[in-house]
């Protein structure tokens, strides 16, 4: 089965659970960590890299035509953008004059990208582990810990079955006839522990986090299912399933199974008519609602409530036995527990039943070996590299593993202490801000020093395996079956977390693998971590100056400090706790500035769409933040270089200026849009206008009045 980890959650909606304050990178590393020469924030942005490669998003951007046809508006602060690349300087456009030469780049490189970006290409977290596994396979390479081995198994094992045409897959045959011969609810219901715990997805998600919404009793989550592997009715042209491959691929799954063609097509179409069903009673993972609910008191109800509303699917008998403590319940989507009753009912059994068959027979193609590929190949529309998606495989069950064997094969520990060293240094000037604060009472301030000297530091890699990843008391052997494999490890997986509920669980760092580009704060551990995947040449390298490291990595560290002390994290104590420790005063004097920095962003124009300055409020307040601390620091150090910092930050956040980079869906993120992200933050700093001699009039400008700093 598809491996989830110790929480079924996906791990964007996991990470809003768990602390708003996060910058999550999807992207892989552009290098390999870079700060020192012997030797994963914000957006997915591309870079020009060391060897002068555009790597990113194709763009076509020509130095003398204009970027946006809508005229400057003074009224509003961003620069302007009616202007061509070479008109730009940092009194009109201050991110698109420190851009021009990414954007020439971008010009020159297009075609290549374009070229590159068609072929599958490999990222570096891949070409470390995966020759290190090969090099242990052939014996040229020691393996350093029996959870390594477990991993080498793993990959060996998948690349030796995609492989073969002579696949014995009788065991999980067995696994789909006895779903199938499920005849209702109440069968359905009393097998739903068995079947989470063997890792088969479920026409729901229920889940548990830790309770610091509800005074550390640790709480259980209902939300809808993943929706996106089967096609729905009433669907245009951008439809990404197509029906016609849907039903090619899987007749074929579905024949190796022993289902003949007739019943194959009912049980195909069922699962698309309950799949509609689904996808018209639940909210979008971004819905602004959606994102609330997870962090919301009054979404957590009584169990017995959650019980009474959720239609023929007997949930009670599922919680009893898999979280037997459980009292309380968060409502993530509450519109799919309204429609339960009609979602779960009995006319609708055969197609849910229907819809587990098929969800789960599709994601696990690749237990058919290469028979399974071939089908699965229809509905990718390609063959894909055998060894990519055997790395993709392992990802999912060895993520923790292979965060702490990355981490050890690439970054040195003079990069951690130098970074750390950074961290330092901005913790300690936040607290001389802190203390010349003039808006806070004094017990205010002495709450926010305390959160400071409590905050947890993670930085690169974990430096050991946390135990919901540790799989040294597996079996995991060489030449076992790839659905064996998963089945121990998703059985291990599901004991050990419903075991965990009944305890205390606060939250553990590293959610993410560790070469992700990514730097995040968590406010329920009162922690933030920086990546060994964000340690590239974007943001920091041994050949930059002081000024350039803390316009990049400097920034993101203050950032993620702020995320601490923005609109949600100010919400939570030293121990991560939900409570408000400011006085009345000091949460209204706080809540002045915010509406005044809302009342900035707001309605800000970019290609005919607009900031939503609520919607992005946290993000903007850390921006501020680490601007500020960074800035700050920076300023302290010898030969400080006002132009090198603020470039350094513009340059981390380099990307397209087009139409189609910034979309309607790029005004609906929670950071705002790069170019004003970048050109905004700067407008709030003295030291920007001293820098670049902008005066009133210039588009740069922004009256003293206007501005606004938090912290």
């Amino acid at each position: 089965m598809k491996f989830k980890g110790t929480t079924l959650i996906c791990t964007a909606v996991l990470t809003l659970i768990l602390g708003m304050g996060i910058e999550t990178q999807t992207v892989q590393a552009s290098d390999t960590s870079s700060i020192d020469s012997n030797e994963h924030v914000e957006h997915s942005s591309a870079v020009i890299t060391d060897s002068g490669d555009a790597t990113g998003n194709d763009l076509v951007v020509q130095p003398n035509e204009i970027l946006d046809s809508h005229p400057y508006n003074s009224h509003y602060p961003g620069g302007d953008f009616n202007i061509t690349p070479d008109e730009a300087t940092p009194k009109n456009n201050f991110y698109v004059a420190s851009e021009r030469d990414y954007l020439q780049a971008a010009n020159a490189f297009s075609s290549e990208l374009t070229e590159q970006n068609s072929t599958d290409q490999s990222s570096p977290d891949q070409q470390v582990i995966t020759q290190k596994f090969d090099e242990i396979t052939a014996g040229d390479e020691q393996v350093p810990n029996e959870n390594v081995q477990k991993a080498v198994n793993y990959y060996q094992n998948y690349i030796d079955q995609m492989n073969s045409n002579n696949i014995n897959y009788d065991a999980f045959k067995s696994d789909i006839q006895s779903i199938a011969d499920i005849n209702n609810y109440q069968e359905l219901s009393n097998r739903l522990p068995e079947l989470a715990r063997n890792g088969f997805e479920l026409p729901f998600q229920l889940d548990w986090m830790p309770g610091y919404l509800a005074q550390g009793q640790n709480v259980l989550i209902y939300s809808h299912p993943n929706t996106g592997n089967i096609p729905s009715t009433g669907l245009g042209e951008d439809e990404t399933t197509s029906k016609s491959e849907y039903y090619e691929s899987n007749s074929k799954l579905f024949s190796m199974l022993g289902f003949n063609q007739t019943d194959t097509e009912k049980i195909l179409t069922n699962a698309i008519n309950f799949n509609s069903l689904l996808n018209e009673s639940i909210r979008s993972d971004t819905d602004p609602a959606f994102i609330k609910a997870l962090t919301d008191k009054s979404s957590i109800i009584p169990i017995d409530s959650f019980y009474n509303q959720t239609g023929n699917l007997d949930f009670k008998t599922y919680v009893k036995n898999a979280y037997p403590d459980a009292s309380k319940i968060l409502i993530a989507d509450s519109p799919f527990l309204t429609k339960a009753s009609s979602i779960f009912n009995q006319s609708n059994f055969e197609m849910m039943k229907d819809w587990i068959l098929t969800t789960n027979i599709q994601l696990n193609y690749y237990y058919f070996g290469k028979p399974g590929q071939q089908a699965n190949n229809i509905l990718t529309g390609g063959q894909p590299d055998l060894e990519s998606d055997a790395y993709d495989a392992i990802q999912g069950y060895f993520s923790d593993i292979l965060s702490n064997y990355y981490g050890q094969q690439t970054l040195p520990n003079s990069a951690v202490q130098k970074v750390t060293t950074m961290i330092d240094n901005i913790i300690a000037a936040y607290k001389q801000r802190i203390e010349k604060n003039n808006w806070l009472s004094d017990s205010g301030k002495a709450s926010v020093l305390d959160k400071l000297n409590n905050m947890k530091v993670y930085v690169g890699y974990p430096s050991k395996v946390p135990e919901k990843g540790d799989f040294s008391s597996l079996n995991l052997s060489q030449g076992e079956s790839i659905r064996d494999m998963e089945r121990e490890i998703n059985n291990y997986t599901f004991d050990l977390h419903t075991k965990e509920f009944s305890q205390y669980a606060p939250y553990t760092a590293w959610q993410t693998p560790s070469w992700y580009q990514n730097a995040e704060y968590m406010s329920v551990d009162n922690s933030f971590t920086i990546y060994d995947g964000i340690l590239t040449t974007q943001y920091i390298s041994d050949d930059y100056s002081d000024s350039q490291n803390y316009g990049g990595l400097g920034v993101v560290i203050g950032h993620e400090i702020s995320h601490a002390f923005d609109s949600d994290g100010s919400h939570y104590d030293k121990d991560g706790n939900y409570s408000d420790i400011w006085t009345r005063e000091d949460r209204q004097n706080f809540t002045n500035l915010t509406d005044k920095m809302v009342k900035e962003y707001n309605g800000v124009p970019l290609f005919g769409h607009s900031i939503n300055g609520e919607n992005t409020l946290a993000e903007n307040i850390a921006d501020n933040g680490g601007l500020n601390v960074a800035l700050e620091v920076a300023k302290s150090l010898p030969d400080f270089n006002a132009n090198e910092f603020f470039t350094a930050y513009a340059q981390t956040l380099a990307a397209p200026v087009d139409a189609s980079y910034y979309s309607e869906d790029a005004f609906k993120e929670s950071h705002s849009p790069d170019a004003l992200r970048a050109n905004i933050g700067v407008q709030n700093l003295d030291d920007f206008y001293k820098t670049y001699d902008v005066k009133p009039g210039d588009p740069m400008w922004l009256d003293p009045a206007k501005r606004v700093n938090i912290w």
